[in-house]
């Protein structure tokens, strides 16, 4: 699967047409289809083990350490008033991707 991410890819000079683009696009969207509930369990333990962890600055339990630290992070506050005044909205694209029940 990683070799067809490495030469497949448009951006690495490999563009797929027609039949080839077809079966490249399928094998990708049933691999992702495959993969999805893994990754929304490997997020949800994530999540839970990040918050349970929150605080904690060193722990280590059977084979694995967990470390946590502060950092600081920009934050601009504006009022209200102000903020509205300079908001842009930007067109974006989304794309949604399901498996059609048959």
């Amino acid at each position: 699967m990683k070799e067809m991410f490495d030469s497949d890819c448009p951006e690495k000079g490999f563009s797929p047409s027609g039949a080839g683009l077809y079966k490249v696009m399928l094998e990708l969207l049933e691999r992702r289809e495959k993969l999805e509930p893994l990754a929304k369990e490997f997020a949800q333990l994530d999540s839970a083990l990040k918050r349970y962890f929150r605080g904690v600055p060193d722990f280590r339990i059977g084979g694995y350490q967990i470390k946590g630290f502060y950092c600081e992070s920009p934050a601009l506050k504006i009022p209200e008033k102000i903020k509205n005044k300079y908001i842009k909205k930007e067109r974006t694209w989304i794309v949604n991707i399901n498996k059609i029940k048959k």
